[in-house]
């Protein structure tokens, strides 16, 4: 779409929405299946000063699961759609006092009535809890894109190409606003197109002469795995400025291995950009993009963190201990505050009472980590911190470690977290390993779990490919692993199953 038709298109299906005002703000949620509908929806929303509220268009009993905490979170007065009946039938018990608009491609109308204002209610993922709103004006939206717009030397001749679905907020902002802001090209492919071969989307990246994309780490890691298998033919890579990893932990394995694998296609290691994002602030917070390519910082624990450079124009980072501020690279939990950073809103709260003059209150998203030489560094989540005999461990070193010494895991194919056994907490760790290969690294697994972190694996589970339950965004949810390992749900995906006791 040309931004003629992109705007005609939005206006069509504006005229067809209430107006929103301060005493009667318009929340609609957008559920499409067709992504240049939920483009087109979102502009609309906003020419009618309303709150977009961004939904999947997939509706399987997991994502049904999410949407329906969505819409009893939000309350929204408009379902803004492209669904089928059957579809509408499965969300018609959980709409509330919605009603149904279905997105038409009707003649475009002449004269578009737009208001100014809006916003967005957008969720995060959810990894170690349900998704929480985060509720979002238009002055912290426009900081953002702001501040991505400087990060990544964007402007209109801007070329993204990203895949990631549009209800989450890095293929939301990243992939959609953030074009509305700078007037750039952005390619949206279907994250289904990753999926079942992550060279397309390199190829469509050599294609339009993409010069920005972004996703988290595993699916960087995925897409190396897939060019030492079969390396592709035919692309040029030189037009990429900006290689966005944010979402996760950043693996050092994981840029070295995308500077061999795609180096000789012309991806240059000064655009890597490790960077840390999160709906709480709009997307980003910073970006560690650095000349010579990414850096990273050693821990105690021998693991090195990525850095991932200065919090944003607008944007405070400090880091907190016991309610005091940490010295310099002392761990500790992230908080922020600033112009991009949004409202929380608790589950059962009516954001629409929510006074959205001036700054949010200060956020912590349950982030650990430390500042060095100005830089954020991400260590872990809290909520993934696991208590063995009075040291706390978290669940992503467990990981780091265990997918080093078992190089057969498949990408983002670990789950650590702490179990009750023998009357006291133990640690337990499920790896995926696909079908073709054989498990024969839990001695070395032992060794290094015991080295580095000082303890002992209670239970290790072996799980076939796509086993673990993640979020929209591809992350592993942890706590729901452990409670589907408890039930007794993942036992058809169990290939072995280690108990280990004397700790």
């Amino acid at each position: 779409m040309s931004w003629s038709e992109l705007w005609q298109r939005s206006a069509t299906i504006a005229q067809g929405l209430p107006l929103s005002s301060s005493e009667a703000p318009l929340g609609v949620l957008l559920f499409c299946r067709d992504e240049a509908h939920f483009v087109v929806g979102l502009l609309a929303v906003w020419m009618r000063g309303g709150v977009a509220i961004p939904g999947t268009g997939s509706l399987n009993s997991n994502i049904l699961d999410r949407n329906a905490h969505i819409l009893a979170a939000s309350q929204p007065d408009v379902i803004l759609h492209d669904l089928s009946a059957n579809d509408i039938d499965k969300l018609r018990p959980h709409r509330g006092q919605a009603v149904f608009r279905h997105i038409d491609d009707k003649e475009p109308v002449a004269q578009p009535s737009v208001t100014k204002g809006g916003g967005l209610l957008q969720f995060t993922s959810g990894t170690t809890s349900q998704p929480k709103g985060i509720l979002l004006t238009d002055g912290m939206i426009a900081a953002n894109c702001t501040a991505i717009a400087k990060a990544y030397d964007l402007s209109a001749k801007s070329v993204g190409v990203h895949w990631l679905p549009l209800h989450h907020d890095m293929g939301l902002i990243g992939g959609v606003v953030s074009a509305f802001w700078t007037g750039g090209l952005s390619v949206l492919l279907r994250p289904t197109l990753f999926i079942q071969d992550p060279l397309y989307w390199m190829r469509a990246i050599s294609k339009w002469r993409g010069t920005i994309t972004s996703a988290p780490n595993f699916a960087y890691a995925r897409l190396v795995k897939a060019t030492r298998a079969e390396p592709p033919e035919g692309i040029d890579l030189s037009c990429l400025k900006n290689v966005i990893i944010g979402g996760e932990p950043v693996q050092q394995e994981t840029t070295e291995g995308l500077i061999e694998t795609l180096g000789p296609f012309g991806l240059s290691p000064d655009a890597l950009a490790p960077s840390y994002g999160l709906a709480e602030a709009t997307l980003l917070a910073s970006s560690g993009k650095r000349s010579g390519g990414p850096a990273f910082e050693p821990t105690d624990l021998g693991a090195n963190v990525a850095t991932l450079g200065p919090p944003v124009d607008g944007l405070t980072v400090e880091v907190v201990n016991d309610g005091r501020l940490c010295t310099e690279a002392e761990l500790g939990e992230i908080t922020l505050t600033g112009r991009s950073v949004g409202h929380v809103i608790p589950f059962g709260e009516n954001w629409r009472l929510r006074d959205t003059h001036g700054l949010a209150p200060p956020v912590a998203p349950g982030d650990f980590g430390f500042m060095k030489n100005g830089s954020i560094h991400i260590t872990g989540r809290s909520a993934n911190k696991i208590i063995l005999r009075g040291r706390n461990i978290f669940a992503e070193d467990v990981e780091r470690i265990a997918t080093k010494a078992v190089p057969h895991t498949t990408p983002s194919g670990a789950a650590a977290f702490g179990i009750a056994m023998d009357g006291s907490e133990g640690l337990c760790l499920l790896l995926e390993i696909p079908k073709s290969q054989e498990f024969g690294c839990l001695a070395e697994l032992n060794a290094q779990i015991g080295s580095k972190l000082g303890v002992k694996l209670a239970r290790l589970v072996i799980l076939h490919s796509s086993s673990l339950p993640r979020t929209s965004s591809g992350k592993v949810k942890r706590g729901v692993a452990r409670d589907l390992l408890t039930a007794g749900s993942l036992d058809k995906r169990i290939r072995g199953n280690v108990i280990q006791t004397g700790h």
